[in-house]
């Protein structure tokens, strides 16, 4: 699918969001400028939790 759109536009930016890190590497060599995983969201949702129970409001 990324291959697919950086041919329908070589100069646009092309953000991708997937599942796991894993797949970080082949999607940018597939063409993609930006890649947002769902771990590393996960990942950060449970810090900004945990800083909130150190530092409540």
């Amino acid at each position: 699918m990324v291959r697919a759109i950086r041919k329908l536009n070589r100069h646009g930016k092309l953000l991708v969001r997937c599942r796991y890190q894993s797949s970080v590497a082949k999607l940018v060599r597939s063409g993609a400028d930006v890649v947002v995983t769902e771990e590393t969201e996960a990942s950060l949702d449970l810090l900004r939790e945990l800083s909130q129970l150190e530092h409540p409001e």
